[in-house]
């Protein structure tokens, strides 16, 4: 079986990112830049005053107290005159353009003035309170590296650089894809046997939450025509992300599909793969738990990500694995998952030859993360992943571990929308 480690590396190494288009401002926030972005003015377009106060020349302050006349006033937005007099002051409100050869602005809260002289009564530094002429950027000044998460503060910056529209990443299509004759989605008819598909919604608000578009692809059941009118209606799609039938049972067609492969036929179906349906297997089993039966492979030219039919296996995996494949697909850097580190509440026992990933409460207690391994760890209870706050990782052949050893923890509020 394969390791969480190198079946993660094959994923992303299987993925490129998709292409890029151009957005207007109002459209870039949560989107990746595909290319630097270039400044088109100056900031500030000229030396400006940082505070309302008063200007001065600062080789007329020779004594102190000192009182001048007040040769006008220039406001924000106001060209300044040229040749004001000498041993003058000017009234300077913040975001106005210094006059030429002025170089002190004193603030108004440090002086006494009244309509027509102004006094300081403490030394100011020339260059204080004032803004030079690119203090912040100059025209072609570049900024965001490829790869960067535009934010709220970025399309600030933009904004002032003068930039209407940028070059990003499109958003990933993405096709969400549940399985099974016992599925129904959320407030369909219920009926005796049937299971509620809990893990569909929880990927579609993870990859909306992402930068992603999704294709609804609905509830595929467990034959080959309807599977595969499912992929027909895929075409396109940049990853393909199912839920359930990757397992080894008589109804789990999706491995069986994608391995091109005969399967054992339940009733009513014939299980023959004629060749119709072109695919690629790349892995289907992997040593960790949850999660074991997880499918990565081509189908009809799509990749192809076959998370577990349970719902907590098949969101442990969406961490795991799906996480990193959108983070190739939108063009961002691929970051290890953070993990912390922690000690146990709780005594584990050893591990076997899995990798384990345990539902935990995590705390602090004086500065120290302190993990709790959740009573139950069964597959299927999303109440105690919803009640979690992250993963203990129990590496596959440990030794037990006692209350008070220290383990890693991936803590949910580390993943956006986690």
């Amino acid at each position: 079986m394969l390791s969480v480690t190198e079946a993660r590396r094959r994923i992303v190494d299987g993925l490129q990112p998709v292409g890029t288009e151009m957005c207007s401002l109002a459209q870039t926030h949560g989107r990746v830049i595909a290319a630097p972005i270039t400044a088109m003015i100056t900031q500030p377009p000229a030396t400006m005053a940082a505070m309302d106060g008063y200007a001065f020349r600062s080789h007329e302050v020779t004594d102190i107290p000192a009182t001048f006349p007040i040769a006008g006033t220039v406001a924000a937005g106001d060209v300044p005159e040229a040749g004001y007099p000498l041993n003058q002051a000017i009234r300077i409100l913040t975001g106005a353009v210094m006059p030429e050869g002025f170089d002190l602005v004193v603030p108004q809260e440090d002086t006494e003035a009244d309509d027509e002289t102004v006094t300081i009564h403490q030394a100011a530094e020339p260059g204080r309170h004032i803004r030079p002429r690119g203090q912040d950027f100059a025209e072609g000044d570049q900024a965001f590296a490829p790869g960067h998460l535009l934010s709220a503060r970025d399309i600030g910056l933009m904004a002032a650089m003068n930039v209407t529209w940028a070059p990003v990443y499109r958003q990933p299509v993405i096709g969400l894809l549940a399985t099974g004759d016992e599925i129904l989605l959320p407030g369909e008819p219920l009926r005796d046997a049937a299971i509620i598909g809990s893990s569909g919604p929880a990927l579609e608000a993870l990859l909306k939450g992402w930068g992603c578009r999704l294709r609804h692809l609905g509830v595929a059941a467990d034959n080959l025509p309807s599977l595969t009118q499912a992929i027909e209606a895929a075409a396109g799609v940049d990853l393909l992300v199912t839920t359930g039938g990757v397992s080894v049972g008589t109804h789990d067609l999706i491995r069986a599909l994608v391995a091109d492969e005969p399967t054992n036929p339940a009733p009513g179906h014939d299980g023959q793969l004629d060749g119709a349906v072109h695919s690629q297997l790349d892995f289907w089993r992997l040593a960790m738990r949850p999660g074991k039966p997880l499918l990565w492979g081509r189908v009809e030219g799509m990749p192809i990500l076959g998370l577990p039919g349970n719902p907590v296996s098949a969101l442990v995996c969406g961490l795991l694995f799906l996480y990193p494949a959108i983070q190739k697909l939108r063009g961002t850097p691929v970051q290890a998952m953070p993990q912390h580190q922690a000690v146990l509440s709780a005594p584990l026992p050893a591990n076997g030859p899995r990798e384990h990933y345990l539902r935990a409460t995590i705390s602090v207690d004086d500065n120290q993360l302190i993990a709790s391994p959740c009573e139950s760890q069964d597959s299927a209870r999303m109440a105690i992943l919803s009640h979690s706050d992250g993963l203990i990782v129990h590496p596959k052949q440990h030794p037990a571990l006692a209350k008070g050893d220290a383990v890693s923890v991936i803590r949910f509020r580390d993943i956006h929308g986690f």
